[in-house]
């Protein structure tokens, strides 16, 4: 089994406990939690929406990474869609609304801090304000999507340089395979500066989004206490639980969506150093991109496991299914007595 097979199987379990989780989770927030509301439970429920949009455009578009020295190619291993041009938009698509996962958590970190600091202004994030903060998300990384197509190398020079590596890994020519090869250093070690700039966008893109995570969380951990008590005791549980569901809602997709895709963007960066010690990188890192299908099961069970109303909740709806013992009742007939009149007349 060769990794695009692995990496097949991992996306499909991956979507399919996707869907399990977020319509659960997506079914109690509409019908059974009355406290998480208003804008916060909009942008919880279009949070778990998306997951489950991710996941299955990974799915179709089936991306798949090869670092190789100084270049990395993102290409596509989608055998339905016999379209290059369009699988190369899938494959850019996928990056886009992986960003935008980044990008909503931001957004939720924002609101959640205004929530607690300016409640004024957090009312932005209601009516009209909700187009607002939707769209942001998608048009952020939607820079990063297009310098797809402008920064990153089409040339022969470009196929050239992982023909070969492509025909002995994946058996693969390179001329029929719908691919994007990014280079940040040409093949004298000199900068391409059309490959910095695609890398750079999509690192500032996540350095920018996680500086505001790590900003709006630390001034929400050392002051919430003293906010905590304009509220009353339940409100201010509940805004604890919040926060740490965020808190949480920010490790996991470091750990699932952020660090799988470290060494893919890391490696051409410094494969000119690592070549100086005769190290030759060939590495196939796209089968870590299936993992990215994990995160949002995990992320929604999370949640639920902090926010206390979900698990209540849970553990009634549990308890209700759990199977009665039978109790079998034994209904015994009385004995039956037949009485005889033995009154005789004088003899």
């Amino acid at each position: 089994m060769n990794a695009f097979d692995i990496a097949e199987k991992f996306l499909a379990v991956g979507f399919c406990a996707t869907c399990l989780t977020s319509f659960f989770f997506i079914y109690l927030t509409l019908f059974h939690i009355k406290k998480v509301t208003g804008t916060y439970k909009k942008m919880v429920i279009f949070f778990a929406g998306w997951g489950v949009f991710f996941s299955g455009w990974e799915l179709i578009a089936r991306p798949f990474a090869h670092n190789y020295n100084n270049a990395v190619i993102v290409m596509s291993v989608n055998t339905w869609i016999p379209s290059h041009c369009l699988l190369q938009i899938l494959s850019a698509l996928w990056i886009l609304f992986y960003l935008a996962i980044i990008c909503l958590i931001a957004v939720q970190f924002v609101y959640r801090y205004l929530c607690l600091f300016d409640p004024k202004k957090s009312e932005k994030f209601d009516g009209y304000g909700f187009i607002a903060w939707i769209s942001y998300p998608f048009l952020a990384p939607s820079v990063h999507c297009i310098s797809f197509f402008f920064f990153v190398d089409k040339d022969e020079k470009s196929d050239e340089y992982v023909r070969q590596e492509m025909l002995d890994v994946y058996n693969i020519t390179i001329e029929t395979a719908p691919k994007f090869v990014i280079i940040p250093y040409g093949f004298d070690n000199s900068l391409n500066w059309k490959g910095i700039y695609f890398l750079s966008t999509g690192i500032f893109l996540v350095f920018f989004h996680y500086f505001v995570i790590l900003y709006c969380g630390i001034k929400m951990h050392f002051n919430m206490k003293s906010k905590l008590l304009q509220f009353s005791e339940n409100h201010g549980k509940l805004q604890k639980q919040l926060f740490k569901a965020l808190v949480a809602q920010s490790l996991v997709p470091t750990l699932l969506l952020v660090m799988p895709a470290a060494p893919v963007i890391v490696s051409p960066i410094i494969a000119p150093f690592i070549n100086k010690f005769g190290i030759q990188l060939s590495l196939q890192t796209g089968w870590m991109y299936a993992i990215f299908d994990f995160y949002p099961p995990i992320d929604y069970i999370v949640f639920m496991m902090i926010v206390t109303e979900y698990k209540v909740l849970i553990r009634k709806m549990l308890s209700k299914t759990k199977v009665q013992p039978l109790v079998v009742v034994s209904i015994q007939n009385p004995p039956l007595t037949v009485g005889f009149n033995t009154a005789s007349g004088p003899t």
